[in-house]
C-alpha cells in the first residue's frame, strides 16, 4: 500500500535556504545539513509541533541518499529538535516541551532541615553532586525532613510520594533501617555511606576514612597545643552516630584521657568548669553543635577561644562567633587533587556507584573516600 505524501508546515527549502549551491566537498554531509535544519528549525518553530519536511523531501533538495537524510533526522531527533512518529511522520517540537536529555534514573538525598538552612558545606555537596550526576542522565532530587530519634514514621510517608530509583543515605541511624528495607521493598535501592567499623546492620556502598583523619587531628593537638585529656560530647536526646565510639577509642588507644559526656540544651559542666588546662573537645554529631551554638552562644565562644574544638558537622558557617578568634578545627571530606578548591571526592565516588547500578552491575566493591584534617589557620584562609 503506497504512503500517503507528508506536507511540510515549513515553507518548501527553495524559499529558506535560496541561496544554497550544493553541500561542500570535504567536509561531513551530514554535520553541514543538520547544521542548515538546525537553523532553521530555530528561526521557524512555534510553541506547537509542526510537521518536518519528509526524508524524501531532504534527500531531494540536498542531493543525497535518503539513507543520508534519514541519519540526519535522527541526529536531530538525538539532539531533542524532531520526534519521529508512525506514518513515516518527523515532527519539529514545539519550544514548550523540547527535552535535551533523556532522565536514565532518580536518586533521592534527605537533607535534615537544620543542615539545609546553615550548613553551607552540605549544600556545597549537593550542587556538586547534581552537576556530576546530569552528564549521565541521573536526576538528583533533594528531599528535606526532620527526624528525631525513633521517630520515623512520617519519613516512610515522604519517600513513599517519590518516585525514586536509588535513595542516598549520608552515615544513617540505626533506626533508618526499617526505612531502608520499606525502599527496597518498592524497587528503590538504597546508597549507604558510612564508616567501615560501623556495627549498624547496613551494607556500606561507599566507605568514608575518617579515622585517619581523626587521628591527624589528635597529633596536631598533642604536638602542636600540648593537649593531653580530650573530652566527646554526646547528645542525651538523640541516638548518636557511630563515629563518637570510633573517636574515643581511637583518642584512648593513642593515650589521651578521652571522656564521653552527654549534653542537654547547654554546654556540659565538664566543659564549662575546665580553665586551667587547654583541652580538646569534640563535637562530631549535628545535634550536639546545634545545641552548643544555637541555644547558648556565649558560653560556646567562651569555650572555643580557651581551647580546641573540633566542629564536626561541616559547616563552614559558625554563628555569633567572628572570624580568627576560634580555635575550631574541621575535617572534611576532600579531593587530594584540587586542595586548593571545594573539591569533594565523596560526589565523584557516589556518581561512580549510581553508574555502576544503572548499567546493571551491582557486584562492584564499596568505594573508599579519603578524610582530611585542615587546622584552623589553613582553615580560615581556604573560607
Amino acid at each position: 500500500m503506497p504512503r500517503y505524501p507528508t506536507k511540510s508546515a515549513f515553507p518548501p527549502l527553495e524559499e529558506l535556504l535560496p541561496e544554497f549551491a550544493g553541500l561542500k566537498r570535504g567536509s561531513s554531509k551530514l554535520c553541514q545539513i543538520a547544521e542548515l535544519l538546525v537553523t532553521l528549525i530555530l528561526a521557524h518553530r512555534t510553541t506547537k509541533n509542526l510537521t518536518f519536511y519528509s526524508t524524501r523531501e531532504l534527500a531531494r533538495f540536498f542531493g543525497t541518499s535518503q539513507n543520508t537524510a534519514a541519519l540526519v533526522v535522527k541526529h536531530l531527533e538525538g539532539e531533542g529538535f524532531v520526534r519521529r512518529v508512525r506514518g513515516s511522520q518527523t515532527l519539529v517540537l514545539g519550544t514548550q516541551v523540547v527535552t535535551r536529555s533523556r532522565i536514565q534514573a532518580v536518586a533521592g538525598l534527605m537533607l535534615w532541615d537544620f543542615t539545609q538552612r546553615f550548613s553551607e558545606t552540605h549544600m556545597t555537596l549537593v550542587r556538586q553532586l547534581g552537576d556530576e550526576l546530569r552528564p549521565h542522565h541521573i536526576a538528583l532530587e533533594v528531599i528535606p525532613h526532620f527526624d528525631l530519634g525513633d521517630q520515623h514514621l512520617d519519613m516512610n510517608v515522604l519517600l513513599r510520594r517519590h518516585a525514586l530509583d536509588f535513595m542516598i543515605w549520608p552515615f544513617p541511624f540505626r533506626h533508618h533501617h526499617d526505612v531502608m528495607l520499606r525502599l527496597q521493598d518498592r524497587g528503590t535501592r538504597n546508597l549507604v555511606i558510612g564508616l567501615d567499623t560501623s556495627p549498624l546492620p547496613f551494607t556500606r556502598n561507599i566507605i568514608v576514612d575518617f579515622p585517619t583523619a581523626y587521628g591527624e587531628l589528635l597529633d596536631y593537638w598533642k604536638d602542636k597545643h600540648g593537649i593531653q585529656r580530650v573530652l566527646v560530647v554526646k547528645p542525651r536526646e538523640f541516638t548518636p552516630r557511630n563515629r563518637i565510639n570510633v573517636f574515643h577509642q581511637l583518642a584512648l588507644k593513642m593515650g589521651f584521657d578521652c571522656q564521653v559526656v552527654s549534653s542537654d540544651y547547654t554546654l556540659p559542666a565538664e566543659v564549662l568548669t575546665t580553665e586551667k588546662e587547654r583541652i580538646g573537645i569534640a563535637l562530631l554529631d549535628e545535634h550536639s553543635t546545634a545545641e552548643f551554638i544555637f541555644y547558648d552562644p556565649p558560653s560556646f565562644i567562651k569555650v572555643a577561644r580557651q581551647h580546641r574544638v573540633l566542629f564536626g558537622n561541616g559547616s563552614v558557617n559558625v554563628p555569633f562567633v567572628p572570624n580568627g578568634e576560634l580555635r575550631v578545627d574541621r575535617i572534611f571530606v576532600r579531593d587530594d587533587k584540587v586542595p586548593d578548591e571545594r573539591g569533594c571526592s565523596l560526589c565523584t565516588a557516589i556518581t561512580q556507584k549510581l553508574v555502576q547500578w544503572c548499567a546493571g552491575d551491582f557486584s562492584a566493591p564499596a568505594i573508599h573516600v579519603p578524610a582530611q584534617f585542615w587546622d584552623n589557620g589553613k582553615l580560615w584562609r581556604y573560607l
